[in-house]
């Protein structure tokens, strides 16, 4: 990680089956059970942790992260790792408010990653987050 570093994205792309992300600044390498970040979605859906300097539990500093992919299906997985520093300036971040919609596109082109913030309450039994009728594949 550079010192001038303003943002990291840590994916995995194009999975073939079930894997979960996770990354720790500096050691010791993270664990399912023990790591800064995680990313844990279901099936076959990208995994993304994106930290900044002002993230918490533990914010972007230059060293060393360690990242850890572990497989959740009975056989092996094929995927595509990639690492975006972001230096001049924070991705796009689009912050979301309980039962108000957002409506947007995304070209597909380039870097085609749409990033959202939602803080859900600690009185919360749900957070539900969908995509109404996308008009691409």
């Amino acid at each position: 990680m550079s010192s001038n570093a303003t943002a990291v994205a840590f994916q995995l792309l194009n999975l073939s089956g079930n894997l979960n992300l996770v990354a720790r600044a500096s050691g010791p390498f993270p664990t399912l059970a023990s790591s800064d970040y995680g990313s844990f979605n279901p099936g076959t859906d990208d995994e993304e942790i994106l930290v900044f300097t002002n993230s918490a539990p533990v914010a972007l500093a230059p060293g060393r992260w360690h990242l850890g992919v572990f497989n959740a299906d009975p056989t092996n997985v094929a995927y595509t790792i990639l690492v975006t520093e972001y230096t001049n300036a924070f991705p796009s971040i689009i912050t979301l408010a309980s039962g108000i919609a957002w409506s947007g596109n995304n070209s597909g082109a380039g870097d085609a990653t749409d990033y959202y913030h939602y803080v859900v309450t600690t009185n919360a039994v749900r957070a539900q987050f969908e995509i109404d009728a996308p008009t691409g594949i």
